[in-house]
């Protein structure tokens, strides 16, 4: 009987480590579309969680009908923690007086959250001289920029001013996945847009049972072990 509860505990023990422990990060990459120009890729080569782009007057770029663009992405592991998913971009754009529109995709692969069932918020808020519209998905299919599952959509929103919305979706996924923000932004003219948008995961009440039930296993077996 001792030994079936050791083995237990163990168990216990183990599925909450591989729960909490962290995935095999993949290159997180940015995404920048003008529609006219092949897309602009930063990918994050060394892995630290951050990936930024820089156009401006002083340092041009090939983004047709926009003078001035920059975008920042935070992922893993500089924020969120292993079994919580996390993922924020802010960006700041100029359009000439041609306008157009940029289509910014911002993603990250190898996500493992606490399961079952995580449940996503999305925040995002921006000033607009134009539409503004920020999406994020899911992807089983571990891939970059994947689309595969709809967590939450600002629907197209129009300035001059400003906005903020948070919403969010909930889905039945065993990981590993990905997670892609996308941000559509159209100018009919001279102007700027600016904004943050965060997506981060929360746990379902049973998930932090599960988890509550493994440390309580792992201080029991400590207890046992003394």
């Amino acid at each position: 009987m001792k030994g079936l509860k050791k083995t237990l505990m163990f168990a216990t023990a183990a599925m909450v480590l591989g729960i909490w422990s962290s995935s095999a990060f993949g290159m997180a990459t940015l995404s920048i579309d003008d529609g006219v120009n092949p897309a602009i890729l930063t990918v994050d080569t060394d892995n630290d969680g951050f990936v930024s782009f820089n156009c401006n007057p002083m340092n041009p770029c090939t983004l047709s009908g926009w003078t001035a663009n920059v975008t920042t992405g935070f992922t893993k592991p500089l924020i969120g923690s292993a079994g919580f998913p996390d993922m924020d971009l802010n960006s700041v754009e100029t359009s000439s007086s041609g306008g157009g529109s940029l289509v910014i995709k911002w993603s990250d692969t190898d996500f493992n959250g606490l399961l079952p069932d995580p449940g996503f918020t999305m925040a995002s808020g921006w000033t607009t001289q134009g539409t503004v519209q920020v999406q994020a998905y899911l992807g089983k299919d571990n891939a970059l920029f994947s689309t595969d599952v709809l967590l939450a959509d600002t629907g197209t929103q129009s300035g001059p001013g400003f906005f903020s919305m948070i919403n969010g979706g909930a889905t039945n996924v065993m990981g590993p996945y990905s997670l892609t923000m996308v941000t559509t932004i159209t100018h009919q003219g001279s102007g700027t847009s600016s904004g943050d948008t965060q997506l981060h995961a929360v746990p379902e009440p049973g998930t932090m049972m599960l988890m509550g039930s493994g440390l309580l296993g792992l201080g029991l077996w400590r207890k046992f072990k003394k």
